[in-house]
């Protein structure tokens, strides 16, 4: 494994309570760049979070902890759920029907974390429906917030479908509040 001198985004989280907008989609654009290679070689990692997420040096952001990952080729039956509670999607907490939308789930719930402070639910409680982040952090952009509770979705068939569906997105917001940057806003 590649030695990574950087922050976790938990530590970023817990130094700053919350991340700026820009920020967080960096951050989050690189973990969905790292999982879609991931995914295309046919594994989920199982346990993305802010502790697994760790900016080095350059800026770069690493996704870490592949201790967790299985290849959504095995037959092999799941025998233990693995994977942190409050970032894990109601799939996981079964074992069955797991794949690359499982860990979109943990991506949203994590950047729902760096925008609000904290996670969109409290361990394996998913009866209540996650505040809209808006009404946390009034500088995400409605189309953000659209894309963090689409990603945060309990049924996965509703739920964004790939890291492509999510970068795409966070591209066009990234382009757009980088601009609006540069022209003093």
């Amino acid at each position: 494994m590649e030695f990574v001198v950087g922050v976790t985004v938990e530590e970023l989280i817990d130094e700053h309570e919350k991340l700026k907008v820009i920020e967080a989609l960096r951050i989050t654009e690189n973990v969905l760049q790292a999982l879609k290679y991931a995914h295309e070689k046919k594994f989920i990692h199982r346990d993305i979070k802010p502790s697994n997420m760790m900016r080095n040096e350059l800026g770069v952001v690493k996704v870490m902890d592949f201790g967790l990952a299985k290849s959504t080729e095995s037959q092999g039956k799941t025998t233990i759920i693995a994977g942190t509670p409050s970032y894990m999607p109601p799939e996981q907490f079964t074992g069955k029907g797991m794949d690359a939308r499982s860990d979109i789930f943990a991506v949203g719930a994590s950047l729902y974390e760096m925008l609000a402070g904290y996670p969109p639910f409290e361990g394996m409680d998913r009866s209540k429906e996650p505040e809209p982040i808006q009404q946390i952090n009034p500088a995400v952009p409605k189309l953000l917030g659209r894309l963090i509770h689409r990603s945060i979705e309990l049924d996965k068939e509703k739920r964004i479908q790939n890291a492509d569906e999510m970068l795409k997105p966070i591209g066009m917001i990234l382009s757009t509040v980088q601009d609006f940057m540069k022209k003093g806003g």
